[in-house]
């Protein structure tokens, strides 16, 4: 795979085509533009990175071999194949993802939640609930409740956590008074976390509304933000059910490890024989790197107060038991250019993805006239019955005759096509979507005014993406080399690399007709041997001499027979090797027999030179890569021959100069 999406890059570039342009060269009939071809040149040459430089005319070589193999992978219908047009359609959802967004407000929040991140806020909240799916009752009642609540704000230092506890309908408010604690960019939904940052500190927020419900925010603090740490920890665990001696008793065993802790014993080992926290203290109780708002807020100030890397706390109390946290690394928040891929993934997925969408729905309908017809759109609610809430309900049953448009497009301006959406065809979509269905019955006009909505995004995002290759060149280019490239990869595999690899017969047949051209130079057979000490060395020299002389010299016999008392005294090194590789070969002229000791410190080193090798091909398991890439070579070589005999190709070489 990742040689198909390099062999992709490698041909993919970015231009806009002159109509005009002319015409290159002429393969079986279709025409090849000049600028085609200096794009692919351009993008492959003019860099410093090139690997291979060549002038236009050396690369119009290749680029009409190229073009050759796309014809006949055309032509053997591999473009037809539903594998190949899977793959294909998932490059293209991929390229067609910046079209089919606001990439100026995309690049705005990235650049918002960026300056969020510098700082941390402390806030507290009411809410106030609204269903999931809201009647305009519903949402009223709502908001009076939560206006009426902000009125009797007057200082929210003292009224806002008392209000908090009687009236918001978050379930842990009654007990902490709506307190959030610090937290950061995207730890909260983009609506509410907007109010937090935009709200002064000991100031109430304006009314937000969000997925839950209406909000008011109560900004307490804001500071610096702390950045991530990385901290081990030994805990004693708390129970519900501990009480009296029980608390005390593992109040004291805690205090007992830091004791030994004070006394230099090693944390790891520590949280390894007592931390309660399974899941850590395998691992020396190592954890997750952790920021603002991740943990609970005795554990996370106690691990942020400390100093440097190695410090560890005192014992410190949170709901789950007794910590011990010892600083492994923190690190500050990383500069933009760092995180940026990762904000462009976190904004891609969070809420305020809708800001860049909502941008790009609204250019989408003034560029392409959205007209809208209500009435129609309204007389869907009567095509509803019950069978609608038990997963019944049909388009062609309900709204076949529904025939009326709910909107239109109309892309003529740009050579495109007016569309009308009809009624029925947003009954299709109705039916096949499942929000309402198999739920209790809702408020019809609830479930078609949500489910339109749906349906004009969806097919305003379709009638886009439909005409991205008609408006944008560069990408309609793109979509072309990505296209050729699969194609070529696919044949090039077929009929070249993967043919190569399994055609052995081919193999052998190609190895023999060839292997002069895969030499060893003149080597030598020979044992290179280090030992402990002169002892050794003579010990092993004679051995060697004397099997050497009866041809039974063998590595594995010389250490075993030397290596008695340890398995230090002596190692070995068996080859064959060439003039250069082994130094200690080269002191005098190669022949059979010993060379001179050598010391290297205590160590005696010296060789036994069995065999004179000369010059001799390479056998096929010795360079059977090679091998494989130059039958691969000569495979591409012929049947290049054969397509350019099977296709016409005409160049128009004036163009070029």
């Amino acid at each position: 795979m990742k040689r198909k999406i390099l062999l992709i890059l490698i041909i993919a570039f970015s231009i806009k085509f002159d109509a005009q342009a002319q015409v290159l060269l002429n393969v079986a009939g279709e025409d090849i533009s000049l600028n085609e071809f200096l794009a692919i040149y351009n993008k492959n040459n003019n860099n410093a990175q090139a690997i291979d430089p060549k002038t236009k005319e050396e690369y119009l070589e290749l680029f009409v071999n190229f073009k050759l193999k796309v014809r006949e992978a055309r032509e053997l219908g591999m473009d037809t194949v539903e594998s190949f047009k899977k793959e294909l359609a998932g490059y293209r959802r991929q390229l067609a993802a910046p079209y089919l967004t606001d990439e100026k407000v995309t690049d705005e929040l990235i650049e918002e939640a960026y300056k969020r991140m510098q700082e941390d806020v402390d806030a507290s909240h009411i809410l106030i609930r609204i269903p999931a799916v809201p009647t305009p009752a519903d949402t009223l009642k709502a908001w009076k409740k939560v206006n009426s609540l902000k009125s009797k704000i007057k200082n929210p230092a003292k009224d806002f956590e008392n209000l908090a506890k009687e009236n918001s309908e978050d379930p842990t408010a009654s007990e902490n008074g709506g307190s959030l604690g610090y937290f950061s960019a995207f730890q909260m939904v983009y609506p509410f976390e907007t109010a937090a940052y935009t709200t002064p500190i000991g100031q109430v927020s304006d009314i937000v509304r969000t997925s839950y419900g209406y909000h008011l925010v109560y900004v307490k603090d804001r500071r610096p933000a702390r950045g991530e740490i990385h901290v081990a920890h030994i805990m004693v665990q708390l129970e519900p059910t501990d009480s009296g001696k029980v608390l005390l008793d593992k109040e004291q065993k805690a205090n007992e490890i830091y004791g030994k802790l004070l006394a230099g014993e090693d944390f790891a080992e520590l949280a390894k024989q007592f931390s309660d926290d399974r899941g850590s203290a395998a691992n020396g109780g190592d954890l997750p790197w952790f920021g603002t708002g991740r943990m609970v807020e005795e554990f996370e100030n106690a691990a942020f107060e400390l100093q440097k890397d190695g410090d560890f706390s005192k014992p410190i109390k949170t709901r789950y038991g007794w910590h011990i946290i010892k600083r492994l690394e923190k690190k500050g928040i990383p500069p933009f250019e760092e995180v940026k891929g990762d904000l462009e993934k976190k904004v891609s997925r969070d809420t305020r993805a809708r800001m860049s969408k909502e941008a790009f729905f609204s250019r989408i309908k003034r560029e392409y006239g959205f007209v809208e017809y209500p009435k129609n759109v309204k007389a869907m609610e009567k095509t509803l019955d019950s069978n609608y809430f038990i997963g019944q309900w049909k388009a062609k049953t309900a709204a076949d005759k529904m025939r009326k448009p709910v909107f239109v497009l109309d892309a003529t301006s740009i050579g495109g096509s007016k569309k009308e959406f009809t009624q029925f065809d947003f009954a299709e979509f109705m039916q096949a979507n499942g929000r309402f269905q198999r739920r209790p019955p809702q408020d019809h006009s609830i479930i078609v005014s949500a489910l339109y909505e749906e349906y004009v995004t969806q097919e305003l995002t379709k009638f886009e993406d439909g005409l991205l290759e008609m408006k944008y060149p560069e990408f309609k280019a793109l979509m072309t080399e990505y296209h050729d490239g699969i194609l070529l990869f696919d044949l090039m595999d077929k009929k070249v690399w993967s043919k190569a690899v399994k055609d052995t017969t081919g193999i052998q047949e190609f190895y023999e007709s060839t292997k002069n051209e895969r030499m060893w130079p003149e080597r030598v057979e020979a044992f290179i041997f280090t030992c402990e000490n002169e002892s050794v060395a003579n010990s092993t020299k004679k051995y060697v001499k004397k099997k050497a002389k009866k041809k039974q010299l063998s590595k594995d016999d010389v250490l075993k027979t030397i290596n008695v008392d340890s398995q230090l005294s002596l190692s070995i090194e068996k080859g064959k090797f060439a003039k250069g590789a082994k130094p200690i070969l080269d002191k005098k002229p190669w022949e059979v027999g010993f060379t001179e000791f050598e010391s290297e410190g205590a160590k005696v080193k010296f060789a036994y030179i069995q065999q004179l090798l000369p010059a001799q091909p390479k056998e096929l398991s010795e360079a059977r890569g090679a091998v494989i890439s130059s039958y691969q070579d000569y495979l591409e070589k012929q049947w290049l021959e054969e397509l350019k005999a099977k296709y016409e190709v005409k160049v128009n070489l004036d163009v070029l100069k």
